[in-house]
Formats: C-alpha cells, structure tokens, sequence
C-alpha cells in the first residue's frame, strides 16, 4: 500500500470518527475512545503525515504514490518468492525445497596424460636472438621528462599510479570529475 494511500484512508477514518463524534454530541453522549489500538493508530498517522510532508518537500508531491507503507515482518521462515532461483547457492546455503536452481556445470571431455604416449616440451634455444628480450611484447616502456627510459620497478610503479587514478583524471571539461 503506497503512503498516499495511507493518508488517504487515515483522513477518511478521522472524518467519519468526527461525524460520530459530532452526532454523540448532540445526543449527550461522551465516549471517547482511549484504548491502545487508538494510540498507536494516532502514533503511526502523525508519523506518516510528517515522513510524507519531508518526501513532498524533497521530492515532490508525486513521488507519495511510490513510497510503499510496510508492516513490521514476522521473523518466521518465509516462504520462497519464487519455484526459480536464477543462480546458484552460494557456499554453505540451501536450496528450498521445491525451488529450481541452474544445473550444477560439468567438465567437458578431458584428455588423460596416459592416452598421450608423446609429449615433447620443446625449449627454445638460448642463442636464439628472437627469443631473447628484457621485457614483454605488451608491456609499454615509460620515459622519462629527459627522454630516457625508466627502470622495470619504475615502470610498474608508474602503471600502478595511473592504474589508481580516475579515468577521467587529466580532462580538463569532463562531466564526471574526480573531485
């Protein structure tokens, strides 16, 4: 039930009791009611009129129909929402009972070393030029403001340093800035 709805029927309910109250005026009679259930009622619209007064001044006054108006839950065990569960349990926790899951995966085929009679590693030549080289083809070589290249430790430290910064942190017009 949204919050206007709330208020909606908690102003019906205090002009109806109004019109009693007024028509047990004219009869003489003087039976307010003070019980528990009245307080708490009374309780609960005050604070709803004021939680729907501050969405109403944040807001505006269109959002009252999405505020959703909940009762304390019963700290029983619920009942699953739906028979479907999209994923997987996570470690350590059921399934209910009656709820599907996505079927647990399966190695493929896999090739067991002794069906393989010949494996060769081959090891590439230690005079082979090509073979040869300080760094890896991926990885980008830093210079310095001088023009000559950093160190390997340098190198990764200047990675790492850009790896940490925004996206967007030299953009002089961006609309995202990292501050």
């Amino acid at each position: 039930m949204s919050l206007d709805q709330v208020l909606f029927r908690e102003r019906l309910r205090q002009r109806r009791m109004q019109k009693q109250m007024e028509e047990k005026a004219k009869e003489g009679d003087d039976g307010s009611p003070a019980g528990r259930e009245e307080s708490i009622r009374r309780v609960a619209a005050a604070a709803a009129e004021r939680f729907a007064e501050k969405v109403r001044r944040q807001y505006g006054p269109g959002m009252l129909r999405h505020a959703r108006v909940y009762t304390s839950l019963s700290r029983d065990p619920q009942p699953p929402p739906s028979d479907y569960m999209p994923f997987r349990p996570f470690h350590g926790w059921t399934v209910p009972n009656g709820v599907r899951t996505p079927p647990e995966p399966t190695l493929g085929p896999t090739a067991k070393v002794e069906d393989v009679k010949d494996v060769q590693l081959a090891e590439p030549a230690v005079g082979d030029a090509s073979h040869q080289r300080k760094l890896p083809k991926h990885f980008p070589l830093v210079q310095a403001s001088d023009g000559s290249s950093l160190l390997r430790e340098e190198t990764i430290a200047c990675m790492e340093r850009e790896r940490r910064l925004p996206h967007n942190m030299g953009k002089l017009y961006s609309y995202h800035r990292p501050y």
